[in-house]
Parts: C-alpha cells; structure tokens; sequence
C-alpha cells in the first residue's frame, strides 16, 4: 500500500509505523518540514520505507517538479492501492485521477 500526505509528523509517524507492523506500507511526502513547524515535530525514526518529493519545506516546493516525481514512482510501482489523505493539493488531484489501479481516497 502506498500513501501519499503532506509532510512528516510525529502523530502520522506514529501511525504509519503501527500501520507497518501489520501491513507493508511505503509513504510518499510532499515535502521533508513545514516552515510553520519546528524541524522537531517530524524528527522521529521511519520503520516504514519513505520517500520524500521535495526535500525542501512542504510549503515552498515546486509544484511542477513534485508532480513529475509523483508520476514517475506511480509509473514504475507495482502496487494497486493507493491512500490519498487528502483533496487539497495537486499532487493528491493527480493521483486520484491518474492512478489507474485500486485506490482508496481518505479526506481530511
């Protein structure tokens, strides 16, 4: 299973390493950091496999490029299900529409 969210949190951190001890997840983040949070709140060990589009702030990325990244790694993964957790963003667009496989879209 494959979600896509924003950046990394210590709540969503926690989560997805749960989520992980029963189910392989792989965790795709838009950007490392949010400018309006301190670099602490997302400094917590992955046991999950992660990747991050931008290693720049999630607020400052370059929209374009993440979208191009975001394709490519859809394009080559062989997984069918995807979470989407949430509407707002453009790359959460693209993937609801273009990902031709099973999806789940959750909102937030």
């Amino acid at each position: 299973m494959i979600v896509i969210t924003n950046f990394p949190s210590f709540y969503k951190i926690n989560l997805y390493n749960k989520i992980f001890e029963k189910k392989k997840i792989e965790v795709i983040f838009l950007g490392k950091y949010s400018q309006y949070r301190f670099k602490s709140f997302s400094k917590f060990s992955f046991r999950f496999k992660g990747k991050f589009l931008s290693k720049e702030f999630y607020e400052k990325r370059i929209k374009f490029l993440s979208l191009i990244y975001l394709w490519i790694y859809l394009l080559r993964t062989k997984e069918n299900k995807l979470v989407i957790t949430g509407w707002g963003e453009i790359e959460f667009w693209f993937a609801a529409l273009f990902f031709k496989k099973k999806k789940i879209l959750i909102l937030n």
